[in-house]
């Protein structure tokens, strides 16, 4: 008798809710189907902040993300430049080397560390912000 291996069922198979393990976040996107280019920092797009301290370039690195959706659309509506769509995120806390962090005094926001690449299979979800 032939046992199939056990896994952990992946964030689509159990709805909004993602298993244990890792960061459900939302990041601002331009259309329904994700695409590298909105996943770039500030920094790869050409845009530097006005804070030039260590800190301020260290999250500028990294790719902008929300606790919750509408704390992404309360973001597009205060600063009109980002996507008018809302991507949900898993990000699993798992053995490579992707950092997340709680940054920035604004309520719910997280820097995520990584390619580009990385985040279009974590896309469980869109929605119109």
């Amino acid at each position: 008798m032939e046992i199939a291996p056990s896994r952990s069922p992946r964030p689509e198979e159990q709805g909004s809710r993602p298993p244990r393990g890792g960061h459900r976040l939302f990041h601002l996107i331009r259309s329904q189907q994700p695409h590298p280019r909105d996943f770039r920092s500030w920094l790869a797009r050409g845009r530097v902040p006005d804070r030039r301290d260590a800190e301020s370039l260290r999250i500028a690195a990294g790719v902008s993300c929300f606790e919750t959706a509408e704390q992404a659309r309360a973001r597009a509506i205060r600063t009109g430049r980002v996507g008018p769509f809302v991507a949900e995120l898993f990000i699993p806390n798992d053995a490579c080397q992707i950092e997340v962090a709680r940054t920035t005094e604004s309520h719910g926001h997280y820097t995520v560390w990584a390619s580009p690449t990385y985040f279009l299979d974590k896309v469980i979800s869109v929605e119109p912000a």
